[in-house]
């Protein structure tokens, strides 16, 4: 299943809408052009282009607010390669930057929420929930309830339970972050198939199968509507529609939906997680069919691909090898499931990362 967070959140907050000098002009162009390189995975891209965005900032009297927003965005870029130490010092610039007063009071809602994404990343539970909850507090305070921001922030808080196996206050938020986006009349905006996404997994993650197919289905439609039928995010659709098709046994319909996720995810930049992510469960597929040695390929192919993007170090792949473990052993590959295992362990052991929780 893949869930993802609505991660354009602090462009919304301080980019859109905000009058800007020609100077700002330039500025916030090189910030969106490394955001969007960010987004896109063409990191050393992104990070000259927003350390460029931070010098700037430095060297302009009164941009106090441009250098907060560009050393968060630098900082998330670093949270993504795994950079942990050096994501949460600059954090802790910006939200130390980051203006009090008037509308910035968003901004700064904006970098707990970022800051609660990167304990989460570290497997510090508690402290990312404390700081998702009060930064929602914080948004809803500055911009009221039916809000797209309060929508994004319940999108990204219900994804924060799903992975944390709270099933139903996951549900209680996605469903309040649709009921904002039918609200606001915006069920076209391809953020909505986002929290439909999650909201959809969170069904699934109940075996409540009817309602995540229907669910899966109108985010796909979405997607494809609004974004074309090649766009990475209808490959993340249809991998879920497909993870439903293969619990019920539906392998054929299943199959085809994960081929085409596979050859769409592959080509799309930025999209290694998600691509490793369907190769796991086409693996899972075959596996179900008793097909032994494709899976065994397919888990093997995943793996490689997380490594690369995750980095081999990370709490991230180390939770993926432990998943690889519990497949190898399904298939009664004892030996190569307890040297995944015992590296895991390592890698537990050598970071102090902590366990999910069952």
């Amino acid at each position: 299943m893949i869930r993802v967070s609505i991660r354009s959140l602090l462009l919304i907050v301080f980019l859109g809408g905000q009058a800007a000098s020609a100077q700002d002009d330039a500025w916030q162009a090189r910030t969106a052009l490394g955001w969007r390189a960010f987004q896109e995975g063409r990191y050393a891209e992104a990070e000259q282009l927003l350390s460029e965005a931070i010098a700037e900032a430095k060297n302009t009297e009164g941009a106090q607010h441009r250098l907060a927003l560009a050393t968060s965005y630098l900082a998330d870029l670093y949270r993504k390669q795994g950079r942990y130490r050096e994501s949460e010092s600059l954090f802790a610039q910006a939200l130390a930057l980051a203006p009090l007063q008037g509308d910035y009071g968003l901004l700064r809602a904006g970098l707990l929420h970022k800051l609660g994404q990167l304990l989460a990343d570290q497997g510090k539970y508690a402290q990312a929930e404390a700081l998702y909850r009060h930064s929602l507090k914080e948004t809803e305070k500055a911009v009221g309830q039916q809000h797209k921001l309060v929508a994004a922030m319940l999108s990204n808080l219900g994804q924060f339970y799903n992975t944390q196996r709270k099933f139903g206050r996951a549900r209680d938020a996605l469903e309040r972050a649709a009921a904002i986006w039918q609200t606001l009349r915006l069920p076209e905006d391809p953020e909505f198939a986002t929290v439909l996404s999650n909201l959809g997994a969170a069904y699934y993650a109940q075996r409540k199968y009817a309602p995540a197919e229907a669910i899966f289905r109108r985010a796909l439609a979405l997607d494809e509507a609004g974004r074309g039928s090649e766009h990475v995010d209808v490959a993340r659709d249809l991998n879920n529609l497909a993870t439903v098709y293969l619990d019920t046994r539906r392998f054929a319909e299943a199959e085809s939906l994960y081929q085409r996720s596979l050859a769409l995810s592959e080509q799309a930049a930025g999209s290694e997680l998600l691509y490793a992510q369907t190769l796991h469960n086409f693996a899972e597929l075959r596996r179900k069919e008793e097909r032994f040695e494709e899976a065994k390929v397919l888990y093997q192919r995943a793996a490689a691909v997380w490594e690369s993007a995750l980095g081999p170090e990370s709490p991230e792949f180390l939770q993926k090898l432990e998943r690889l473990a519990t497949a190898y052993r399904a298939m009664a590959l004892y030996i190569e499931a307890r040297n995944l295992q015992d590296r895991a362990a390592e890698i537990r052991v050598r970071h102090g990362f902590r366990a999910r929780p069952k």
